[in-house]
């Protein structure tokens, strides 16, 4: 039998998920804040005595209240009104108000953000507060009088012109702060011909400083920008000015000579790979890097054509955005692991290369052109704020494994239109991403493909997917295209020559390979012999009754099972158990809701951890009418390591006595299960 570290290690390679996914199902009460509960969620009214003294809240996303886990939707009136030691906030996406006073008084705020989701900020919200600036940008909200005023360091970004703010905006949301900055639109043909813009002229006009949007300048960042042929900095295609008076806008080619300088060069074939920052280099912290076309090395003017492995691996030079274009046409493995930057722009790119982003907390936005090939094997791992990418329009062909991995702000991918494998385990950990569009060509999907993705709900199985059979720990057959994605409740597709979807289940050569967490397995339409490995994985159906047809079940089948009665007793050709049927023993705890199991009496074998963690399990019968408990039959010769472990409600009866134990049983068996519910045959 496997020890235990040895089937975990085994799960682990196979799936490089059941580890990550293992977790916790009973929670203790938060004692940090004090909350208040309402219809759709909690209000958070303060926190306890002990926290007042706190510099930095982080708002969690949900609490668990009341057994059961509920958002958090509103920062109460006065919640955290003159905590003077309070630096830092930041609130999770689901709120939806501050209310009034939430943090009035708060002297040394330094910095908070809005919610995506945030529909209102009450009368005096950060009236007297230490901000020193907040982007309203694109936020469709109500902000009533005063919620801002009288924060001396305050800079305002409203994102729009003064004269077409938003109605639901107050006339007195923004007394006595530093300024407030409003928007003039640039265009191309306005850029190309030096724009006029004169002070805007209305009843609403109570400051003088602006905001120039230049968005729809495809390409600025090759030129400086001048008001009256005075330089202004722009960053993120925006620029802040104060009008005085009439402004001409003009720009020139810029001269990025200093940043091509802070870089080493080395000579390739075919000209020149840039291998990182000089050592001892210093940049400005609002500069952006970019990548020169040709470089003069040792007198030769060659072009640059490539940024090598591990170039600016974990570097701690401040970039605020880094644009790679020109000649370069292959980003080398690892080239900016670590390396926290906000924004990349790619162009022109052919090659990127294994884990070349991974480890970037910082990076947000990515734009890739079509122009795009290759993605290398965990390029976008653990990077934990980008919540959008879009490959659709690239040529790459294959995604590979942990391409996509615990990336958990991802709410959106379009993968590739032309892609044609996914590999195993290429989309895992992405806890967010609620819906995937396979595209029509892929053929070849990695088993698992797409694991613990905990809000995906539907999938469709492409036309041409062709199933291929594998052989792992001893199961020489079909794996599951995805796996322990608790809310998969949809799979879409056309039934053809290689597979059958019917009843939110993909069915593969008579083997059932995923079944929707809502579904019943469906019987009498298609003839199934086998439950592929993590098949029916977090089915939430209370009862499931197994065909009769079905000959084999795969590992951690039942894996989660969250219904009451697991019924397999007319599968009369079944002889064993598998390994981890519906729970493991490291990191698991309630794994499985099942309370009772019905064998088959044609079982010999029970594999190891089959039972594990089911901590509501009463009963293992070979009928409805026998008793509740486990009577252990004199037919079952074979018991692997830790079967039983905190199943703390079975009684287990054995035919033997404590010293005589089959040879077959492991010593381990009864491991952690309660010594006194096992009865022996003293």
């Amino acid at each position: 039998m496997l020890k235990k570290k040895t089937l975990i290690i085994l799960i682990s390679i196979l799936f490089l998920v059941l580890i990550v996914c293992l977790g916790a199902c009973r929670k203790p009460e938060q004692k940090v804040f004090i909350v208040e509960e309402v219809e759709n969620g909690l209000i958070i009214l303060g926190i306890s005595e002990e926290y007042h003294q706190i510099e930095e809240l982080n708002f969690p996303i949900s609490i668990y209240h009341n057994k059961k886990d509920k958002k958090v939707v509103e920062i109460g009136d006065g919640a955290f009104k003159d905590y003077t030691n309070l630096k830092r906030v930041y609130l999770s996406d689901d709120v939806i108000r501050i209310g009034k006073e939430a943090f009035s008084g708060c002297l040394n705020l330094e910095s908070i953000n809005l919610p995506t989701n945030l529909l209102e900020i009450r009368e005096k919200a950060f009236f007297n507060t230490g901000l020193s600036g907040i982007n309203l940008e694109s936020k469709n909200i109500k902000i009533e009088k005063d919620a801002f005023s009288n924060s001396k360091n305050l800079i305002i970004t409203t994102g729009c012109r003064e004269i077409n703010k938003p109605k639901e905006w107050s006339n007195d949301a923004f007394n006595d702060v530093k300024a407030v900055y409003w928007n003039f639109i640039i265009t191309n043909e306005g850029i190309a011909a030096g724009v006029k813009i004169l002070p805007l002229q209305s009843e609403y006009v109570a400051y003088s400083d602006v905001i120039l949007d230049f968005s729809e300048i495809e390409d600025l960042s090759s030129y400086d920008v001048f008001s009256n042929g005075k330089p202004i900095n722009v960053n993120n295609k925006k620029a802040t000015i104060r009008i005085t008076e009439d402004i001409i806008i003009t720009l020139l080619e810029k001269d990025f000579t200093s940043i091509y300088e802070a870089l080493n060069y080395e000579k390739i074939d075919g000209g020149l790979a840039v291998t990182g920052f000089k050592e001892g280099v210093s940049l400005d912290n609002s500069s952006n890097l970019i990548f020169p076309k040709n470089y003069t090395l040792d007198g030769e003017n060659l072009e640059v054509i490539e940024i090598s492995d591990g170039a600016f691996a974990n570097s701690n030079i401040y970039i605020r955005e880094i644009t790679v274009s020109g000649n370069i046409k292959k980003i080398g493995n690892e080239a900016f692991k670590g390396f926290d930057f906000g924004k990349i722009t790619i162009k022109g790119v052919e090659e990127i290369g294994d884990r070349c982003f991974a480890s970037n907390k910082r990076l947000i936005t990515i734009e890739i052109s079509s122009s795009l090939e290759k993605i290398g094997e965990g390029a976008f791992s653990d990077c934990l704020s980008i919540k959008e990418i879009d490959l659709s329009n690239t040529k790459v062909e294959i995604i590979k494994s942990n391409t996509f991995e615990n990336m958990s702000e991802l709410f959106s991918l379009k993968l590739p239109s032309n892609l044609k494998t996914l590999e195993s385990s290429s989309i895992i950990g992405c806890p967010n991403l609620k819906t995937l569009a396979l595209p029509d060509n892929i053929e070849n999907i990695g088993s698992p493909a797409i694991v613990n993705c905990d809000t995906l709900e539907k999938i469709n199985i492409p036309s041409k997917y062709i199933p291929k059979e594998e052989e792992v720990l001893g199961w020489g057959g079909y794996l599951p295209v995805f796996g322990l994605c608790k809310n998969l409740t949809t799979i879409e597709g056309e039934s053809n020559d290689k597979y059958t979807v019917i009843g939110n289940a993909l069915i593969v050569d008579n083997c059932l390979l995923n079944l929707g967490v809502d579904s019943q397995i469906p019987n009498g339409v298609k003839e199934i012999k086998e439950i592929a490995p993590i098949a029916i994985s977090y089915n939430k159906t209370p009862k499931i009754v197994v065909p009769s047809s079905v000959k084999s079940i795969g590992f951690a089948a039942f894996w989660g099972f969250k219904g009451q009665i697991l019924d397999l007793s007319q599968t009369t050709e079944i002889k064993e158990i598998p390994e981890a049927f519906l729970g493991t023993v490291e990191g698991a705890e309630d794994i499985s809701d099942v309370e009772c199991v019905i064998l088959p009496n044609t079982i010999t074998q029970i594999g190891n951890e089959a039972f594990a963690n089911c901590k509501n399990l009463t009963s293992i019968k070979f009928s409805s009418e026998d008793e509740d408990g486990f009577s252990i039959p004199n037919t079952i010769t074979d018991i692997g390591e830790y079967v039983f472990a905190n199943c703390n409600l079975l009684k287990i009866r054995t035919n033997c006595k404590k010293e005589e134990k089959p040879v077959g049983w492991s010593s381990y068996c009864f491991e952690w299960a309660p010594e006194e519910n096992i009865i022996w045959n003293e």
